[in-house]
């Protein structure tokens, strides 16, 4: 959900331009390049050598850390400032960069950009849910008279699938 007084970037890639508030923002095409690659994948943090392999790798550069940082810095600005342009890109401190879900959208002559970010998001979460699928089968498979289903191992591994655990989330 964007805030009236923020409106989403909104990126045509097919164009290789930006809008904000339906006025075009400056951006050369590195910056562009970096931005389309943070809008590939909203919400979801790249780090900095992440970004230097997406943009620079394919022309045949490399990147250090603090040009991507410098590029980001850029792209803050053109978008109105550090800190209105953080509201875009969010630092994730030690990690990396994030476009912010909802306030960068990719678009591809005038409909929805299909980014393979969010793709490779889905195949993955699909694989997982497979997995999930799979691991239950396998443990309702027990029989009744098993020790893994009498010392309650295969209730904890049912509990852990679906979310209920209470050992969830703890380090050991």
């Amino acid at each position: 959900m964007t805030h009236p007084s923020n409106p989403p970037v909104r990126i045509d890639v097919a164009a290789r331009t930006a809008t904000l508030d339906d006025r075009p923002v400056t951006l050369s095409r590195t910056d562009l390049d970096v931005l389309i690659c943070l809008a590939e994948r909203p919400g979801c943090v790249l780090t900095r050598q992440e970004i230097s392999r997406e943009v620079w790798e394919p022309r045949g550069r490399t990147a250090s850390p603090k040009l991507v940082d410098v590029y980001v810095g850029r792209i803050r600005r053109a978008l109105g400032g550090i800190a209105i342009g953080s509201i875009y890109i969010q630092t994730e401190y030690d990690h990396g960069f994030r476009a912010k879900a909802g306030m960068v959208e990719l678009v591809d002559d005038g409909g929805r950009h299909t980014c393979h970010g969010l793709e490779e998001m889905r195949a993955r979460m699909e694989a997982a849910e497979a997995a999930v699928a799979r691991m239950r089968t396998l443990l309702d498979s027990f029989p009744p008279s098993s020790t893994f289903v009498t010392n309650g191992t295969q209730q904890r591994w049912l509990a852990v699938l679906e979310g209920t655990s209470p050992d969830l989330g703890k380090r050991s």
